[in-house]
């Protein structure tokens, strides 16, 4: 009998918490998981959908062999053949060939995210082979860059609060934040200082899951976010609570801000985000007389077109009030800024050739795939990503990815909406297969992963897939030789830590900032004078604002549009699918289910519709199908839909990126899948029978 052995790793996907876990293996085979008991942040819990992470890692859906193109991209995987990783990986460099000669190397674009977060496999080779072949840069704006932008505006970096300090906040504001789902280790954080006698505030114009186990929920209308940020402040600053003082000392601007106050009077703040006046006054009052109060700030309110002025106003109100002051006090988006681990050297690593290029935006791939790119991307190279599901105007998107002069590489674990338009597929490892190095954006903890069990197949981690990749160019330069171990030590040059050491620990707090502490009671903010810029001229060359304001959503406070399109429609992630890693496997799906559309009561009955109707979801840029769910987690005009599917698998072979724009946020170029207006009509029941999935096996059809 083969011995079992446990091993430590780290969840790899999308998420603040970064679980540090243990892997029971047999045989070379991952038999069991667990959270990590002894972990400070994420104490040994796993969330809903990692519990089962091993039904993807053992699937029988694994790839486990590269697959070419013999039929019509789009077809399913009948139009594909299994093919050696010789000729596979022939095949990509004379695509990548023909693109440099014929539009130059920025014809090749690569698309890669947060399909894994580890920074070995998704941040270091494949990037390296593109900078070395002067490839158009990817800008990676689909998840944070607006948050990121604002912040950086704002604090200097993408900084906040320490996490576990929260446990001493007498006020704990929620914001656009739905931890119980996406940032499930915070929670017994926030019932700690529960029990200690803090009020816990949700703010979101859904009841989900977090709002309805809070003290109590406030729900603004979609986008509206920093118009309330502005209403509180100027009660605190009426209210005499402006720590003046703090101010004077560690903050720029707040004349002027003080000044811009005089325009938010509590009852216009109301009005734009449709809320009575008394609550804003309410919660106003509270944060007002409340110390310390922290605001955790959620990642689905920069999905509007005035996001960056909503973060920026939204942090803005704890330097007012002077929360930094004390532990478990002030603001937090994201800890990223606060990880001494820098890959920019490791990309474009001294002596190795990286010639200047041009930068694309991932969210606008739908428009750079069909006209906005000069020269155009003839060769595209998608790892760690499935743009066909998660990206926004998505009927846009696949007649791009379905040029017949487009060549496209992807490197998958299982075969996604997106392999459906690779002329070449590469079979790729998960996290127990392979080395990686997880940082973490919701906590302050690295941790290194190492492989512990065997890959299915002939499937190869990103890093090796692009060594060859390299080769078969006829690249020789040393940094291509390059072990995973050899990249995880880059990494972490200048960490207060060595690899060697992180191997002995797995996990360790790499940031200067000590548990509990307050980083920035006495200013020191990672800008050049060390104090937050309540006023930024350097935005003013942007054409934004140099104070925080207002800037209304695009589509959601559109009258005209509203006429046509009555519905502001969101898109929240689900409890049980991890954007669109999950969406194929059977115990995932089930637990999400289909695809359904929550409306209003009243909305409901003014569309004639019923608990399980079948609809139509449209407006000018596409459509999909759901089934309605009527219910009051949704306030009237607002409708909300799970976000993840696969086209493939679901009504009508199309998603809620079927109706999503393109659409740039006032700062950072960031996509806007919340700020969306949609119709709804009624469709016969049979319509939610979905398409049967493409991802069986048959014989490969002729090319041409």
């Amino acid at each position: 009998m083969a011995p079992v052995t446990t091993h430590p790793g780290a969840c790899p996907l999308d998420c603040p918490d970064t679980c540090v876990w243990q892997l029971t293996v047999s045989d070379g085979v991952a038999v069991g998981l667990r959270g990590d008991r002894d972990h400070p942040f994420t104490r040994g819990a796993l969330c809903g959908k990692v519990n089962r992470y091993l039904d993807a890692v053992n699937g029988p859906d694994r790839l486990t062999t590269p697959w070419v193109r013999t039929g019509p991209k789009g077809a399913g995987r009948v139009a594909y053949r299994p093919a050696s990783w010789d000729e596979a990986v022939e095949r990509v460099a004379a695509g990548l060939r023909a693109s440099i000669e014929l539009h130059g190397p920025e014809s090749v674009l690569p698309y890669y995210f947060a399909g894994t977060m580890g920074l070995v496999q998704g941040w270091t080779m494949g990037p390296r082979l593109f900078a070395h072949l002067g490839a158009s840069r990817l800008d990676t704006t689909i998840c944070t860059a607006a948050a990121r932008a604002a912040l950086r505006s704002l604090y200097g970096a993408s900084v906040g609060f320490e996490p576990e300090s929260i446990v001493e906040a007498e006020l704990i504001v929620l914001w656009g934040a739905n931890p119980l789902v996406t940032n499930l280790h915070l929670w017994p954080f926030v019932q700690q200082a529960r029990e200690r006698g803090a009020y816990v505030v949700t703010i979101d114009p859904l009841r989900t899951d977090t709002a309805a186990r809070s003290d109590e929920h406030v729900a603004p209308l979609p986008g509206t976010d920093a118009a309330l940020a502005l209403g509180l402040m100027r009660h605190v600053r009426d209210a005499g609570a402006a720590d003046e003082a703090w101010l004077a000392a560690h903050t720029t601007g707040w004349p002027e801000l003080a000044a811009r106050l005089d325009d938010w009077p509590v009852e216009r703040a109301a009005a734009e985000c449709g809320l009575p006046p008394e609550v804003v006054r309410r919660l106003g009052e509270r944060i007002a007389t409340t110390r310390p109060t922290a605001i955790r700030v959620g990642l689905g309110l920069q999905r509007h077109h005035g996001a960056g002025q909503a973060i920026r106003a939204i942090c803005t109100l704890p330097l007012v009030t002077g929360d930094f002051r004390y532990p478990g006090g002030g603001a937090l988006v994201t800890t990223s800024g606060h990880h001494r681990v820098d890959n920019g050297p490791v990309i474009r690593p001294a002596g190795m050739p990286a010639p200047p290029a041009r930068t694309l935006n991932m969210s606008r791939l739908a428009t750079v795939l069909t006209g906005e790119a000069d020269p155009p991307v003839t060769s595209l190279v998608v790892f760690n990503a499935n743009p066909a599901a998660t990206a926004p105007d998505q009927a846009r998107l696949l007649a791009g990815l379905g040029r017949a002069d487009l060549f496209t590489v992807v490197l998958e674990q299982r075969w996604t909406d997106t392999c459906d338009y690779a002329d070449v597929v590469l079979p790729a490892t998960m996290q127990p297969e392979h080395l990686d190095l997880q940082t973490s954006y919701g906590h302050h903890y690295t941790t290194l992963n190492l492989p512990v069990t065997r890959a299915p197949g002939e499937a190869l981690p990103n890093t090796e897939i692009f060594r060859r990749i390299a080769a078969a160019l006829g690249i020789d330069h040393p940094a291509f030789s390059d072990s995973d171990e050899d990249l995880a030590r880059q990494l972490l040059a200048d960490a207060p830590i060595t690899y060697e050491e992180l191997r002995e620990r797995t996990y360790a707090r790499l940031t200067g900032v000590p548990v509990g502490s307050a980083p920035y009671a006495a200013g020191g903010f990672p800008t050049p004078d060390g104090r937050a810029r309540l006023h930024d001229p350097a935005l003013a060359a942007l054409g934004v604002d140099p104070l925080p304001g207002y800037t209304p959503p695009a589509e959601a406070a559109d009258p005209e549009l509203a006429r046509r399109f009555p519905l502001t429609l969101l898109t929240p992630a689900n409890r049980y699918l991890m954007n669109s890693t999950f969406a194929s496997l059977p115990w995932h799906t089930r637990r999400a289910g289909p695809p359904r559309l929550h409306l209003h009561p009243a909305d409901a009955a003014a569309h004639g519709l019923a608990d399980g109707d079948a609809v139509r979801v449209h407006n000018d840029r596409g459509a999909f199908l759901a089934a309605v769910a009527v219910d009051e987690a949704t306030r009237p005009g607002c409708a909300f839909t799970y976000k993840a599917y696969w086209a493939r698998r679901s009504p009508g072979c199309s998603t809620v990126n079927a109706v999503t724009g393109v659409r740039d946020t006032d700062l950072g170029e960031a996509p806007t899948f919340h700020d969306c207006r949609v119709a709804v009509e009624p469709v016969p029941a049979a319509l939610l029978t979905a398409e049967p999935p493409l991802d069986e096996v048959a014989e490969p059809v002729a090319a041409g």
